[in-house]
């Protein structure tokens, strides 16, 4: 489990220090680095165990893409683990570091290329997955003999890793099918099937997803709303076995009504619990769901005066303890804004 992580010199994060729980929402306006913040943390994650991405990191630092704009600053990525501190670092000149120092231990130097990539933990970080989800993707049946074992950042692969639950019969699928009807109240109903459709002009097995509405009918996934089919992929890669621990998400309310949001991140909840190697950290600009974390679940970011990333907790606000007996997470987040964090951070 990650408990701090360290970002320098990447993007809008000049240096920022951010504490994480289990189950962590990030709040900000648009452009405050939220999103990048996500992607340094699986680069840190992912990039120490795979030569492909270490590279792509190291490249892009070496030509300045990734770096802060303005500033000196060696690209530098820490994160405090249960394990110990796993630290990752990178200069203009393509040079990295990768080191490990545990909590009772000497420090392990980690620099060196991964063939093939490992899935294991590094430091006590595991392998994580940045979900990116399209909705075009999402909606296409996916090639079986491809043999997606989960679904990949985009949302490949969905309909065939939910067939895979389904076959299992290990209860996998059941939940996923009934956490969708409990967050999509118009959705009853969950089922894969195959078709012969063609691919590079030739026909192939393809797996196809369908949900049965209230109304008593089978949709297809090119039938379904935005809002249903990012939730179905997002509790599919929660439920699915996955080969990752750490689950990066984006506005993970996309495309819900409040209400419905309240009962995604219930349902998370619930799986986090269940299994306390999962970490799931997201992103949203919605007060109705900051409502649905514990105060100390909700990190704010905002920009200081020369656009750089700054960060607190919503606890860390001079009038939280006033007002916490009276206040949601959320109802405090949209009283008092964001500016706050650049005054309180100097």
């Amino acid at each position: 489990m990650i408990r701090e992580v360290t970002i320098t010199g990447y993007k809008a994060l000049e240096c920022v220090s951010v504490t994480l729980e289990p189950l962590t929402v990030i709040v900000g306006a648009n452009a405050s680095g939220k999103s990048s913040f996500l992607d340094a943390l699986a680069l840190l994650a992912n990039a120490s165990r795979d030569q492909r991405q270490m590279k792509a990191l190291v490249d892009a630092a070496g030509e300045g893409t990734v770096r802060t704009h303005g500033t000196e600053q060696l690209l530098e990525m820490v994160a405090l683990t249960d394990d110990g501190r796993l630290r990752l670092r990178v200069n203009e000149n393509r040079g990295w570091a990768n080191t490990f120092e545990p909590h009772d231990g000497a420090l392990q130097d980690l620099t060196t290329w991964r063939t093939p990539p490992s899935t294991d933990e590094v430091g006590g970080v595991p392998p994580a997955m940045r979900l990116r989800l399209d909705l075009s993707v999402l909606m296409k049946p996916a090639l079986l003999r491809l043999g997606y074992s989960e679904i990949l950042p985009n949302g490949e692969g969905l309909a065939a890793v939910l067939q895979s639950m389904q076959l299992a019969e290990d209860g996998r699928f059941k939940q996923v099918s009934d956490s969708l009807a409990r967050v999509v109240p118009g959705i009853v109903g969950l089922r894969t099937t195959q078709e012969n459709l063609r691919f590079n002009n030739q026909p192939d097995v393809h797996a196809v997803v369908e949900a049965r509405t209230r109304a008593g009918g089978w949709c297809r996934a090119t039938d379904l709303s935005e809002g249903t089919l990012v939730t179905l992929a997002i509790l599919t890669s929660v439920h699915s076995k996955r080969s990752t621990s750490l689950l990066l998400v984006d506005d993970i309310d996309r495309g819900l009504h409040p209400r419905a949001q309240s009962k995604l991140i219930d349902c998370v909840r619930g799986v986090t619990k269940e299994d306390p190697t999962l970490q799931i950290i997201c992103t949203t600009h919605s007060p109705h769901l900051v409502n649905c974390f514990e105060p100390r679940e909700v990190r704010m970011f905002s920009l200081n005066e020369v656009g750089h990333t700054v960060a607190l907790r919503l606890e860390d606000h001079p009038e939280w303890p006033q007002w916490k007996d009276t206040f949601a997470s959320g109802e405090f987040w949209a009283a008092v804004g964001d500016e706050w964090v650049v005054e309180a951070t100097g």
